[in-house]
């Protein structure tokens, strides 16, 4: 997601424009910081914001969870059988989805299904990026998750092979995935060079093996940032290996430029993916700064990589 700020010879992304000043932020869960551009006084400036929707309460995120997409309320999925090893699934911190707002209502089911939360594992899907500091999976999952085991996925440990996809790629996964009887993931909808868009059964990405990585990426042709996803190799391939590993059910947030949840999808991702897509390249969208002698973009709150 890019917000984009311009001088009839400038561009931004801001958070705030006052005076000559751009105030933007960085580094959202790694310390969260702002920073001043102080602007000369004859330029002429103009900004170019997306048209995203006001930020959504809690009390309106939580009904989105009790009403997911093509499966039942997660409550009654619960209640009919309470799993031993659920695991959810969470994106690691160079993603900016702020998975604490959700988490406490997503817990909330498990304990009203009599799962206790010392049973939840909560499995952070680093994927290739290396470990999180701990400071950082503290901003970005919550206090609510202390109650449960935390995990952090590594590409090189802890894994089981469970098999080759029909493209022939190997699969790998973290074994905590292996030992579950129920895997939930949360996520968002970034754009992405491999896949166009990220999210939904990209997820499984994040908890596979480093071969299983690197033969994905490597094997398949990527789509391009910010392009429609089809029936592409890649994807295909990817959505075999998440009902592989199970993943049937996730939690996809999409953020304003303060990191604000502005909507949420629940449920099965094979279903409500494209839609989420589809309303992320339009509600994501600014003029391109035409004309403009000086571009200042600031990605955030997805800034934590150069490729974004």
């Amino acid at each position: 997601e890019r917000r984009q700020l311009g001088l009839a010879t400038l561009t931004t992304t801001v958070q705030t424009f006052v005076g000559r000043e751009l105030r933007l932020r960085t580094g959202v869960w790694y310390g969260d910081e702002l920073r001043t551009v102080s602007l000369p006084s004859h330029w002429d400036v103009k900004v170019f914001d997306p048209r995203v929707p006001s930020p959504l309460t809690d009390g309106q995120i939580e009904r989105a969870l009790q009403t997911p997409w093509g499966q039942p309320p997660l409550s009654e999925i619960l209640r009919a059988e309470p799993p031993r090893r659920p695991v959810i699934i969470v994106d690691d911190p160079n993603r900016p989805t702020p998975a604490f707002r959700v988490l406490p209502y997503l817990l909330k089911q498990f304990t009203n299904a009599g799962v206790g939360l010392s049973a939840v594992r909560i499995l952070v899907a680093s994927g290739t990026h290396g470990p999180s500091r701990g400071e950082s999976l503290h901003r970005k999952l919550g206090p609510e998750a202390n109650a449960c085991q935390i995990f952090v996925h590594d590409a090189c440990r802890d894994l089981v092979r469970i098999g080759t996809t029909s493209l022939g790629t190997p699969v790998s996964v973290n074994r905590q995935v292996v030992g579950s009887d129920f895997i939930i993931g949360i996520g968002g909808i970034y754009p992405n060079n491999t896949a166009g868009f990220g999210g939904g059964p990209k997820l499984a990405i994040g908890v596979l093996g480093l071969r299983t990585i690197m033969s994905l990426h490597c094997r398949h042709k990527g789509l391009g940032r910010g392009r429609v996803p089809g029936h592409q190799a890649f994807h295909n391939d990817l959505h075999e290996i998440a009902r592989m590993i199970k993943l049937r059910s996730t939690i996809c947030l999409q953020v304003d430029s303060d990191c604000n949840v502005v909507r949420v999808a629940a449920g099965d991702h094979f279903q409500f993916h494209s839609g989420e897509v589809a309303y992320a390249r339009e509600a994501f969208n600014a003029p391109a700064p035409d004309g403009a002698d000086v571009v200042i973009s600031n990605a955030y709150p997805n800034d934590l990589s150069l490729t974004m």
